[in-house]
C-alpha cells in the first residue's frame, strides 16, 4: 500500500517514539523481584502502661546494628550491660586493657542489710572513706551500733518513714558547713535522706612486663562512679573525671559515697604499652556495712624481730590490750596471713594492697590453704604465742631459705570472714575481703656466725640471733644455749631457798616486791646476758661492741692482722661474754647488742638486798661494755631487751649507744654467769 507524505511522516514519528519508549524501560525499569505481601499485626490501642520489668529490658538492650555505609558515631552506641552487686558479695571479673565492665547496686539493696538507713549514718561513713584513721576508730562504735540495731529493729521499721522525714530536716541544717568542706562524691545528695555505701575492689591479676628488666608496675585499673539511672554506666569513650572517679592504688580502692539512688559503677583497664602483656582481673564488692576489701594506714602491726643470713623471724603487734580476750584470740588460732618478696624482684608491686593479688602471684608466703590450715612446711611457719612481754597474743612468722645479705619486704594480712575460709568466698561476710596492712622491710645478715633461735623452753622470751657455728644448726645451738641457762638459773633457786619467801607481809623482804618477782626478773635478765644478741662483724652501728676478736671465724680465717692486734688490746673485745661461748660455741669474731641496763635493775629492785646483786653505774668503768640505754629519739635497736623488734613503732621505747660487760653477782657464794 502506498503511503501519503502525510502518513509516511506520522509513521516515522511513532517508530522513533516506539524506540525511544523501548530504552527507556530497558535503561530505567525497577529490578525485577519475587515477594509476598505479609500481614502486618496492628499496634496495640491498649492505654495499660508497660510494666517496670519491660521498662528495665527495653532500657538495657544489647543490640548493637551495623551499618556498612554509617559511621559507628552517627548510629549511636547500645549502654552497657550493668552486672547487679550484692551486699557483701565479691564478683571477679576479667578485663582486657582498654576495656571496662559496668556494674550497677540497685536502691533495694542499698535500703536492705544489716546497717541502719539515714543520713546521720551514711555522714559518718563518708568521713570513714575520707579518713582510715577515722574508720579505725569508729569501728568499735559501728559494732555498739549494729548490736543496738538489732534490738530496735520492729521499732524502726515502723517507724521509718517518720523517721527519714525528720533526718532530712536536722540533716539539711547540721550538714551546711562540712558540705562545703567535704569532696564532691562525699557531699550527701539533696531528696530523700541517703545511705552510706561502701565500694572496693582488689586487682587480682594484672599484665605482666615482656622484659626481665622492668623497673615499673604495669598501669592500674580505675573506678568510676555514676549516680543517675538516666545515664548508667558512663560511655568508655566519655567518662567522668574528678570526683566522680579514682585510681587503684597497688591493685586496691575503697570509696565511699552517700547514696540515695540505684549506683553505677565502671571498672576501666588502661590500654597498654608495648611493655606489657597480658590481661587484668578482678574482685569488687559493695556494702551498706563497711568496706569488704580494706587497706589500714595504721603501722606497727608488723614486727620484724630479728634475721641471720637465711632466715628471719616477724610478729604482728599485740592483738589485744584487754586480758579478758586474750583466751578466746589464743583458741581462735592464727588469723593472719604474710606475703614477703624481694626488693630486688619486686614480684608483688602493684599489687601490695590486694589480698588476691598477692595470694596469685607470691612465691614466698605464709597463708592458707584451700582446706583451711596454714601452708606450713620446712621454709616457712606461723603459730600463735603468748611469750613476750605483757604475756599478749601476738602471731609469729618464721622464714627460711632466704637469701644472705638481702632485703626484703612483708605485708601483713588480717583474715576476713571470708578469707579465712576460701571455699567460703560468697557467703555475704561484712568485711570479708580482710585487711591489708602497710609493708614492713626487713634484712638477712651477711655472716654466717649469727644464728636466729625462738621457741626456746626456758628462755622462752629470746627471739633473735645468737653467736653460732655452722656444725650447729638454729634449734641445735638454741637447745645448747637454753640447757646452759637453766643450769646457771639452777644456782640462783638455791640462793633462793634461803629467802623466807612465804613469810607474812612483816617478815618479808619487800612489801613491794615477792620472791615470784624476783624470780622473774631475774630469769629475764639471765635470758639476755647468757644469749647475747649478736650482729656481723661488719655492721656499722654505733650501739654494738666487738667481741672474740682473737677466735678464728668457722671457715678458720681471722681478723685482718692489724684490726685484730687493734682489739686484742680492749679485754672486753678480745673475749664473749662468757667462756662458754667461746669454748662451747666457737663462733669467732661478732659484735653484740648489749642488754639493757633496766633488766640488771629491775633485780636489783624486785630482789632481796642480801643476795648481793648488783649494777654498774653509767659513769662507773665497764659500764659501756657490759649494758646498753634506751635511746629515747628511737630509730634503731640501741640495746637488747626480750620482745624488742628491730622495727621500731615509737620513740619512747629505744636506746642509747653505751654498752658494758656484766657486772650482776651474787655475794653468796653461788657460781654465777657475768
Amino acid at each position: 500500500m502506498h503511503l501519503s507524505p502525510l502518513q509516511s511522516r506520522l509513521a516515522a514519528s511513532l517508530a522513533g517514539l516506539l524506540v525511544v519508549l523501548i530504552l527507556y524501560i530497558l535503561l530505567f525499569a525497577p529490578t525485577a523481584a519475587l515477594a509476598l505481601e505479609l500481614a502486618v499485626p496492628p499496634l496495640s490501642d491498649s492505654t495499660k502502661p508497660i510494666e517496670p520489668l519491660q521498662l528495665d529490658a527495653v532500657s538495657q538492650g544489647i543490640y548493637e546494628p551495623e551499618f556498612a555505609l554509617f559511621d559507628r558515631g552517627i548510629v549511636g552506641r547500645a549502654p552497657a550491660v550493668a552486672t547487679p552487686l550484692e551486699n557483701n558479695v565479691p564478683i571477679p571479673l576479667n578485663l582486657q586493657p582498654g576495656a571496662a565492665a559496668c556494674f550497677v547496686v540497685d536502691k533495694s539493696v542499698i535500703f536492705s542489710g544489716s546497717a541502719n538507713a539515714g543520713s546521720s549514718n551514711s555522714k559518718r561513713a563518708l568521713k570513714r572513706a575520707a579518713d582510715p584513721a577515722r574508720r579505725d576508730h569508729d569501728d568499735d562504735v559501728d559494732d555498739d551500733d549494729h548490736d543496738d540495731d538489732d534490738d530496735d529493729d520492729d521499732d524502726h521499721d515502723d517507724d521509718h518513714d517518720n523517721k527519714d522525714d525528720h533526718d532530712d530536716d536536722d540533716d539539711d541544717d547540721d550538714d551546711d558547713d562540712d558540705d562545703d568542706d567535704d569532696d564532691d562524691h562525699h557531699k550527701a545528695p539533696t531528696g530523700p535522706a541517703g545511705r552510706a555505701l561502701y565500694l572496693s575492689a582488689n586487682t587480682c591479676l594484672q599484665p605482666h612486663s615482656v622484659s626481665s628488666h622492668a623497673t615499673s608496675a604495669p598501669p592500674q585499673l580505675h573506678i568510676y562512679i555514676s549516680t543517675s539511672s538516666k545515664d548508667g554506666c558512663p560511655d568508655v569513650t566519655k567518662l567522668p573525671t574528678g570526683n566522680h572517679s579514682k585510681a587503684f592504688e597497688q591493685g586496691a580502692v575503697m570509696y565511699g559515697l552517700n547514696a540515695t539512688d540505684d549506683v553505677y559503677v565502671t571498672i576501666t583497664a588502661p590500654s597498654l604499652t608495648k611493655d606489657f602483656q597480658g590481661i587484668y582481673n578482678f574482685e569488687i564488692a559493695a556494702s551498706v556495712d563497711t568496706f569488704y576489701y580494706q587497706y589500714s594506714e595504721q603501722n606497727g602491726q608488723l614486727l620484724w624481730m630479728d634475721s641471720d643470713a637465711t632466715s628471719a623471724l616477724l610478729q604482728t603487734a599485740s592483738l589485744t590490750s584487754d586480758s579478758k580476750e586474750i583466751s578466746s584470740i589464743m583458741d581462735a588460732g592464727t588469723q593472719h596471713e604474710l606475703y614477703v618478696q624481694g626488693i630486688k624482684a619486686p614480684i608483688l608491686d602493684g599489687l601490695m594492697r590486694s589480698v588476691c593479688g598477692m595470694n596469685n602471684v607470691a612465691q614466698l608466703a605464709s597463708k592458707r590453704l584451700d582446706n583451711g590450715q596454714m601452708n606450713n612446711n620446712e621454709l616457712v611457719r606461723t603459730k600463735m604465742t603468748d611469750k613476750g612481754p605483757g604475756g599478749w597474743p601476738r602471731q609469729q612468722f618464721y622464714f627460711e631459705g632466704l637469701n644472705s645479705s638481702s632485703s626484703y619486704t612483708g605485708i601483713l594480712v588480717k583474715q576476713g570472714n571470708a578469707t579465712a575460709n576460701p571455699k567460703r568466698r560468697s557467703t555475704g561476710a561484712i568485711g570479708g575481703g580482710g585487711i591489708v596492712f602497710p609493708p614492713t622491710d626487713f634484712q638477712t645478715s651477711a655472716g654466717t656466725n649469727c644464728n636466729l633461735i625462738t621457741d626456746l623452753d626456758f628462755c622462752d622470751y629470746v627471739q633473735w640471733a645468737a653467736p653460732g657455728n655452722n656444725k650447729y644448726n638454729n634449734t641445735e645451738l638454741g637447745n645448747i644455749y637454753d640447757n646452759y641457762a637453766k643450769t646457771m638459773y639452777s644456782n640462783f633457786q638455791k640462793v633462793m631457798m634461803q629467802i623466807p619467801c612465804e613469810a607474812g607481809s612483816t617478815q618479808r623482804y619487800s612489801l613491794a616486791s615477792n620472791c615470784n618477782n624476783c624470780s622473774a626478773a631475774y630469769k629475764q635478765w639471765l635470758c639476755a646476758v647468757a644469749i647475747p644478741r649478736c650482729e656481723d662483724f661488719s655492721t656499722g652501728s654505733n650501739y654494738t661492741i666487738p667481741r672474740n676478736a682473737a677466735q678464728a671465724f668457722p671457715n678458720g680465717t681471722f681478723l685482718p692482722d692489724e684490726l685484730r692486734q687493734q682489739l686484742m688490746q680492749t679485754p672486753a673485745y678480745n673475749a664473749s661474754r662468757t667462756t662458754f661461748i667461746d669454748e662451747v660455741i666457737a663462733p669467732g669474731p661478732y659484735k653484740e647488742i648489749l642488754p639493757c641496763a633496766d633488766l640488771c635493775y629491775g633485780v636489783v629492785q624486785a630482789c632481796p638486798a642480801a643476795m648481793g646483786f648488783g649494777c654498774p653505774l653509767s659513769k662507773q668503768l665497764g659500764f659501756n661494755v657490759s649494758y646498753g640505754r634506751r635511746n629515747r629519739n628511737g630509730g634503731v635497736v640501741s640495746c637488747n631487751y626480750p620482745g624488742e623488734p628491730r622495727t621500731i613503732v615509737s620513740a619512747a621505747g629505744a636506746v642509747s649507744p653505751s654498752m658494758m660487760l656484766l657486772v650482776g653477782f651474787l655475794s653468796l657464794g653461788s657460781a654465777l654467769l657475768l
